[in-house]
């Protein structure tokens, strides 16, 4: 499929839906993953790889991009989950009012 090609607005819709598919999907899969290694691991892991995923939606071919947005909103939901947990780990509980809602 040429990116674009003959129903610009499916393409679109596309695009935009595998990035939030890719959240929910990796705001589950963060506990399996931080049973099996430690928090820091799971954080590196995830910014590295969401790091590659950007990189292929350089590349302007639609299954590309849409691969790449799809692993790219995975691995954000693996480290929304994650980063939560690494503020709840750092921050005193005295000071915890001032990190907002994460902690």
């Amino acid at each position: 499929m040429q990116l674009g090609s003959e129903n610009p607005e499916l393409v679109d819709t596309l695009i935009s839906s595998a990035g939030i598919i890719g959240l929910m999907i990796g705001s589950f899969a963060a506990k399996p993953w931080l049973d099996k290694f430690s928090l820091r691991s799971v954080i590196r892991l995830s910014l590295f790889l969401s790091t590659a995923a950007a990189g292929m939606t350089l590349f302007l071919k639609f299954y590309l991009i849409l691969i790449g947005r799809f692993l790219f909103g995975f691995f954000s939901g693996v480290l929304a989950v994650t980063s939560a947990m690494f503020l709840n780990t750092v921050v005193p509980v005295s000071k915890a009012r001032l990190f907002g809602p994460s902690t």
